[in-house]
C-alpha cells in the first residue's frame, strides 16, 4: 500500500466512525496537509474507503488552484477540497438543502 493510500484510508476511516448527525449548513470534519498534486489520487483513495458508490460522486472543481469533489447523500454530503495555496486538503460535511450555500 503507497503512502498516498495508508493515509487515505486513515481519514476515510476519521471521516466514517468521527461523525454526529447531519446538522444543518456545513461542517469542517477534518483539515490536513497534502501535497496539491497527490490530492485527487487522495480524494480517490478515501471515497473508496468509504465505499462510495462511483454513481454519487461529482467533481465541482478542478482550476488549477482548487480540486473539489462532491460525495452525494440522503443523509449529508461530503465535500472534499483540495488548495493549492494552503496545500491542505479539507472535508466538509453540508446537508443537502444547504449544499448550494455550502459550495460558494
Amino acid at each position: 500500500m503507497s503512502i498516498i493510500s495508508a493515509r487515505a484510508a486513515a481519514i476515510a476511516v476519521f471521516v466514517a466512525l468521527g461523525t454526529a448527525p447531519a446538522m444543518a449548513g456545513e461542517e469542517v470534519l477534518m483539515r490536513q496537509a497534502a501535497p496539491f498534486d497527490a490530492c485527487p489520487q487522495m480524494v480517490e483513495a478515501m471515497l473508496d474507503g468509504l465505499g462510495a458508490d462511483r454513481n454519487h460522486v461529482r467533481q465541482v472543481a478542478d482550476t488549477g488552484a482548487h480540486y473539489s469533489v462532491k460525495l452525494v447523500s440522503s443523509a449529508a454530503n461530503l465535500v472534499f477540497l483540495c488548495n493549492a495555496v494552503t496545500e491542505d486538503i479539507t472535508i466538509m460535511r453540508t446537508t443537502p438543502g444547504e449544499l448550494v450555500t455550502a459550495a460558494r
